[in-house]
């Protein structure tokens, strides 16, 4: 652990100790403030004697005088990832958006590319008229029966991002794209269809397909989309997540249609890739699977959870990325294989609380949830970003000129780097979750690989 992270945690752990054995050694001066709840559990639990909970009150203040202190110095040490991205600042190097044709395998100018498609994947396109029609629903219409329709217009109109035609064509322009489909839409999924035609339409352009998927937000749409882990029945070939899987086969035939028409414009050979961050992750991944199994192109994701079995991805042989930042959080869910330790958990407790049958009932129930979700594992070639000490990652500092791209890094040091900052910042693995993260890091190290690299070896 670096020194400039060990003294905030050695900080928090005397203030822990020091709070908590005050607290213990006193128990009768706050005795009174504890609620009466967790009075009776001492008493039937056996934490505490008499009327003073001196054990009880010691270990929760020894656990808020531990988790108080972190949260504050994560708070100070955030990383600022919130407000309004600006369209101008979308391919800041439209040079890396040319596609590698001399090179196969992944590709750091790709990779850096699809970041930037996945995020705008997260804007909402909508004509002038469009919105004066949403603020309309949103304003005019009160009474009952039109409810669902004035909540609609509302959430709309509440997303931070939203553009017109014109500026997300500019955008796309900027990167050397073309919008298919700007929107295809259903009630929870959303992603956008362009083709890469390049600059100034030279001959020798490559161009490319890209289908970018919308991740999760605020929606609670979105969010029940995650959580409806139960393996799609419909699907025989192996175990997919039916929330992502659902979410795919609205937009299927939309995206495929999309797709051929920009191959008749561009030939059948043109690359097609997929990509996405968070859901829009699990949803490319899902598209790969059925509709481009064995194609030229790749799938790129970025903060992608887990979506189905082994069985799920037999058969595919499209290239497949999956790029993770430090410690993201999300693509740590479904928990698979440590679904096995959870079920011995579960078995245990249920065993302990049998003189119970309500508890044990739930325990019994948890284990055929948990049961149904632990075939879930990750398909693809890893892709690790590990940490930037600085919480400034606009800067031109040391460790970002230095950043790279680790390539399938060993369990043991990914959980080193996971925990180190678990225990430093409670807010880190949230933070490590955001697009701007993603996207400036790439852009980095992309900036970085475009540099000759010196060794004194001879070339073929």
């Amino acid at each position: 652990m670096k020194r400039i992270k060990l003294l905030p945690f050695s900080i928090n752990t005397v203030v822990a100790l020091g709070a908590g054995g005050a607290v213990y050694f006193n128990a009768a001066a706050i005795d009174g403030v504890l609620p009466d709840c967790l009075g009776a559990f001492a008493q039937s639990s056996g934490l505490a004697g008499g009327t003073t909970y001196k054990n009880l009150t010691g270990l929760l203040t020894l656990v808020l005088g531990a988790i108080l202190p972190s949260g504050a110095y994560g708070w100070f040490r955030r990383v600022q990832t919130t407000g309004r991205v600006e369209m101008r600042h979308y391919f800041e190097k439209p040079e890396y958006t040319s596609f590698p044709v001399g090179r196969m395998g992944y590709s750091d100018r790709l990779s850096y590319t699809l970041a930037e498609l996945s995020d705008l994947a997260y804007w909402d396109v909508f004509d002038q008229s469009e919105l004066d029609g949403l603020n309309a629903l949103a304003s005019n219409f009160d009474t009952e029966g039109q409810v669902n329709i004035r909540e609609l217009a509302k959430s709309l109109l509440a997303s931070k991002k939203q553009t017109t035609p014109e500026e997300f064509d500019e955008a796309l322009t900027r990167g050397g794209f073309r919008a298919i489909k700007r929107m295809i839409r259903t009630e929870n999924t959303q992603c956008f269809v362009c083709v890469h035609e390049g600059f100034g339409g030279s001959r020798d352009h490559q161009a490319y397909i890209v289908v970018a998927f919308r991740g999760t937000e605020k929606d609670i749409d979105d969010w029940l989309t995650n959580t409806d882990a139960i393996p799609a029945s419909e699907f025989t070939s192996g175990p997919v997540h039916q929330g992502f899987y659902q979410a795919y086969k609205s937009v299927q035939r939309k995206v495929i249609d999309a797709i051929r028409e920009a191959k008749a414009q561009h030939g059948e050979d043109t690359p097609v890739f997929f990509t996405g961050h968070s859901l829009g992750g699990a949803l490319a991944v899902v598209a790969t699977r059925l509709n481009a199994p064995d194609t030229v192109g790749a799938c790129y994701t970025y903060g992608c959870p887990r979506v189905g079995g082994y069985a799920f991805f037999k058969g595919l042989k499209t290239p497949m990325y999956r790029v993770v930042n430090s410690s993201d959080l999300v693509p740590t869910v479904p928990p698979g294989v440590w679904s096995y330790l959870v079920l011995h958990l579960l078995n245990f407790l249920a065993f302990v609380s049998a003189r119970w049958n309500s508890l044990s009932g739930f325990f019994e129930a948890a284990k055929g949830f948990v049961d149904k979700i632990n075939d879930y594992r990750h398909h693809g070639d890893l892709r690790f970003l590990p940490d930037v000490p600085s919480a400034n990652i606009d800067d031109n500092s040391k460790q970002l000129r230095e950043l790279q791209v680790l390539s399938n890094p060993n369990r043991f040091d990914k959980i080193q780097w996971f925990f180190r900052h678990v225990f430093v910042s409670f807010g880190m693995p949230v933070k490590s979750h955001s697009m701007k993260l993603y996207r400036n890091k790439l852009l980095r190290v992309a900036t970085t690989r475009m540099q000759p690299f010196e060794i004194k070896e001879e070339h073929v």
